[in-house]
């Protein structure tokens, strides 16, 4: 039974295969975080990070809901949700305001974000995530901690990570289909930074990828601030749709039973995948095309961190993490050898 004086959340993943959530329990004095549960059940009515079917997504959240429900006996009315897809965009600027000289507070940082928002931002897009670096007062070197410093001249980059409006609105909706309010929508790829990378990584300079089922999502820390991100649409779902494609089977089971059976080697002794009505699929022709994808995607995140401009940053080099990582289906050391 949980407490009810303690602050209990609702975190949900959306992803293209699955939808992940845990409801975890925080202490009074916020010291202690408590997972109370964890749930994952398939996605339905969302393809490549966008929302297809809004009413089988909003039955696929209900059903994750509903089991933590059942085992908390807590009511979920509000939760956070994670958002990635090829629609973030990430963009740097830099801001400059004027004032009568006064001691930097929180509505000059207000006022800096606000003119950064204006000059990239239109009004059909959202902001996700803001980040504050590079901070000058007057004609002073880079200040940790602005507030409080006597000054006329407030100068930093500004890193904003946002979307389109419309996309925000649709996954509100979607979870308000089930009478469940979105209290906070995040950034997926910042959710697994925080979850994944220590401070010293984020602090010397290091790229988070994050493999998932329908795309792959980049980001670039340093000094502990978001630099860089970006979602490639490569993922965990290609090699399905490989599969179909090259191996002629007409539907997608054939080919999730194929991969179902590879992962768990279940080949025979001459080599072969059977599946179907006599098919067979040879294993060594299909790890080659699986490798031939696996390159391709370390191409593509080689060619993102390349066109970012801050490969010289990255002192931790890179944190591979996400469902395919932990996947059977490749060989993660082959992964590293690569890059």
């Amino acid at each position: 039974m949980i407490n009810r004086d303690k602050i209990v959340k609702t975190v949900v993943d959306i992803g293209n295969g699955k939808i992940k959530a845990i409801i975890g329990e925080l202490s009074n004095n916020g010291e202690i975080l408590k997972v109370l549960k964890y749930s994952e059940k398939p996605s339905l009515g969302i393809l490549k990070n966008e929302i297809v079917d809004g009413e089988e997504l909003s039955k696929s959240i209900d059903f994750v809901l509903e089991e933590l429900r059942e085992e908390t006996e807590q009511e979920i009315d509000s939760i956070t949700v994670g958002m990635d897809g090829e629609k973030i965009k990430s963009r740097t600027i830099n801001v400059e305001i004027s004032f009568p000289e006064e001691e930097v507070n929180e509505e000059h940082i207000k006022t800096l974000i606000k003119n950064a928002e204006e000059k990239v931002l239109s009004e059909e897009e959202q902001i996700l995530k803001t980040e504050i670096y590079n901070v000058r007062i007057d004609n002073s070197g880079i200040v940790k901690n602005p507030l409080g410093i006597l000054g006329s001249k407030l100068q930093a980059d500004v890193h904003l990570l946002f979307t389109a409006k419309k996309r925000v609105e649709k996954l509100v909706e979607t979870v308000n289909r089930i009478g469940v309010d979105v209290e906070n929508i995040i950034l997926n790829a910042y959710a697994s930074a925080k979850s994944t990378l220590e401070e010293e990584d984020r602090r010397m300079g290091v790229a988070l990828i994050d493999i998932g089922e329908g795309s792959t999502d980049i980001i670039l820390y340093k000094n502990d601030k978001i630099i860089y991100a970006e979602t490639i649409p490569l993922g965990g779902m290609h090699f399905k749709s490989d599969l179909v494609y090259i191996f002629e089977c007409r539907f997608g089971y054939a080919a999730i039973d194929i991969l179902n059976k590879y992962r768990n080697r279940d080949i025979s002794q001459d080599g072969y995948i059977y599946y179907g009505e006599g098919k067979h699929i040879s294993a060594i022709e299909l790890e080659d095309f699986i490798n031939a994808r696996v390159e391709e995607m370390i191409d593509y995140i080689d060619s993102t961190i390349e066109k970012s401009g801050f490969t010289g940053y990255l002192g931790k080099g890179l944190v591979l993490t996400g469902g395919v990582i932990s996947d059977k289906i490749i060989n993660t050391d082959k992964i590293l050898e690569k890059i």
